[in-house]
């Protein structure tokens, strides 16, 4: 019989039971099996929990709505609520909003209305939201792709955002979308200035009124600090880089974007039914007339419709790294891969549908993997495509008595941390409403991305040459920022619960994140004589220890780096 998971310590203090309460339920109901078999996905399955309880502390919302949703910053700590973004659906003249808390900066308006959510469903490649708005279903599908594989695909630091609708009556309706987000993506101080351009594709465009033209153009917001601190970050904010939001007009009729202050352009969008084509040379601070980038597309009247965008934070370089050659600021692998930043760009978002192709061939390997697994005579897993039967609390708020699959009583309280309740004394308590393999299923979908999303891939330096970055590199280093205590780079034991993800899915990512601590080590740089605790004291500083004062944890990081080697080798 399995044991029950305590989630309230899994994903821990910060609100995240509740955040997955409202967003994944059934994930707060599921149980870890204790027989391991000698199939390819058990070593995964036997460490897999492991690596959640280490990594996911304090981060696991944050992750899932910065890597996820990034249209849902309420959910994020509360340092970084300032974070709004917006996404409206107007359907026969009435907006409804599905995403963001945009209208909250507008006055209460008789043709502006919430959307209806409807379900939200998951794998290891997207989180889809549907919503009822008025006649139509609209659908918010974020895609992050894990391509174990492919190097330079993961290597990009987007993520695609595709947004459709389509009738319920069999009829046409008027449709157009809307989307913005604001400037407070790259600061976490509200009185830092921030600069912002827009492209399209490599054209840098800085004139009112300017008319959208060819379909197919890319079009890119890009906005950053005007004074940047390279390799720092504050709040979990990166100093440097840039945020990148972009679209296309793709099949509308009418495209149009605009910049300025978030009530003033979302207004005159509710107004006019399209923006102005502003760029807003006024830079400034994000609570100083909060500045926000949108873009709208109007497609007439039809019965399905869909638009794209792609979001993300692009750092180059990426790395500050110690090694032989000196300390070097290391570039992005997608550098290597794709050129310049606005060749990735267009890349990526074009690169929509194959990328979907090779999503599709991972997250059907690894539930064909599980499913070997649990074997013939127990439930196979599903995924966004095949949801299971809804538990009978799921459209209920509070006040459910039920009983679980085991005989155990409780009671459904969506306000409490836990959503499930003791009777006797009304302490939260996990209930198990499915199938062993589906909760697992869950679990491995989730831990993947989020593995993926933890790790840069970087050009590793010159040997010997003149330059600091290697010409045609045939490895990347890997570089991982922790997430569960102080940002510390590459920690070994973090890096270790990971491991068995990376032999599962590609061991080269193993010696690709182990290779720069041995860099270090080997290099003379470190002065103790057993393996480091990591590879420098905050993200993306792998500068290393050369006092040789990093956390004392002799036995267990030299144990570990063992047997990362020897699983490696074998």
């Amino acid at each position: 019989m399995g044991r029950s998971i305590n989630w309230k310590r899994l994903f821990g203090p910060i609100r995240s039971d509740r955040c997955l309460q409202q967003s994944y339920p059934s994930l707060l109901s599921s149980s870890a099996a204790s027989n391991p078999s000698g199939s390819k996905i058990a070593i995964y399955k036997r460490l897999v929990i492991y690596f959640l309880e280490w990594n996911t502390e304090y981060k696991w919302c944050h992750f899932l709505v910065m890597r996820i949703d990034f249209t849902d910053p309420d959910h994020l700590t509360d340092r970084i609520q300032a974070r709004n973004s917006s996404r409206l659906g107007r359907v026969d003249g009435i907006s409804y909003e599905y995403l963001g808390t945009g209208s909250t900066t507008l006055p209460k308006l008789s043709n502006l209305l919430p959307a209806k959510p409807l379900t939200v469903t998951y794998d290891s490649q997207y989180s889809n939201f549907t919503f009822a708005a008025g006649p139509v279903e609209v659908t918010a599908s974020f895609l992050s792709s894990v391509l174990p594989t492919d190097l330079c695909r993961t290597s990009v630091p987007l993520s695609y955002l595709t947004t459709s609708v389509r009738s319920t009556d069999a009829a046409s309706h008027d449709i157009q979308f809307y989307s913005d987000v604001n400037a407070a993506w790259v600061a976490s101080e509200n009185n830092v200035t921030i600069q912002w351009e827009l492209y399209e594709g490599s054209n840098l465009i800085n004139a009112s009124g300017h008319v959208a033209g060819d379909p197919s153009s890319i079009y890119s917001w890009f906005f950053y600090l005007q004074q940047a601190y390279e390799f720092a970050e504050e709040m979990d904010v990166a100093l440097w880089g840039n945020f990148t939001y972009s679209s296309s007009p793709m099949d509308a009729q009418n495209f149009s974007f605009d910049s300025g202050s978030s009530g003033n352009v979302r207004y005159q969008y509710f107004m006019q039914h399209s923006l102005q084509g502003v760029v807003d040379s006024d830079y400034r601070p994000f609570a100083t007339r909060e500045p926000v980038f949108a873009y709208s597309h109007d497609f007439g009247s039809v019965s399905s419709a869909s638009v794209r965008y792609s979001i993300g934070s692009v750092q180059q370089p990426i790395v500050r790294y110690l090694s032989s050659e000196g300390v070097a600021p290391l570039q992005p692998w997608w550098t290597q891969c794709y050129g310049d930043i606005h060749q990735m760009i267009d890349f990526h978002f074009n690169d929509f549908e194959q990328t979907q192709v090779l999503a599709a061939r991972f997250e059907n390997q690894l539930k064909a993997d599980v499913d070997d697994y649990y074997g013939a005579n127990m439930a196979m897993v599903f995924s966004n495509s095949t949801p299971s039967t809804s538990p009978p609390w799921a459209n209920t708020t509070q006040g459910y008595n039920g009983t679980d699959k085991y005989g155990n009583h409780y009671i459904f309280n969506s306000g409490n941390g836990y959503g499930f309740l003791d009777p006797q004394n009304f302490t939260g308590i996990a209930v198990p409403d499915i199938q062993e393999a589906e909760a697992y299923y869950s679990i491995v979908a989730l831990s993947a991305r989020q593995i993926m999303g933890a790790y840069t891939l970087a050009i590793p330096p010159s040997s010997g040459a003149s330059s600091n970055l290697s010409s045609n590199a045939t490895d990347p280093l890997m570089f991982q920022k922790e997430i569960s205590s102080n940002g510390n780079t590459n920690t070994v034991d973090v890096m270790f619960p990971a491991m068995p993800f990376f032999l599962y899915a590609n061991p080269d990512l193993l010696r690709y994140t182990m290779e720069p601590l041995y860099q270090n080590q080997e290099g003379g740089f470190y002065p103790n004589e057993y393996s480091m605790h990591d590879l420098g004291s905050h993200y993306p500083n792998a500068t290393g220890h050369v006092e040789g004062n990093d956390e004392y944890m002799p036995v267990e990081e030299s144990g570990n780096m063992i047997l990362m080697s020897y699983a490696y080798y074998k």
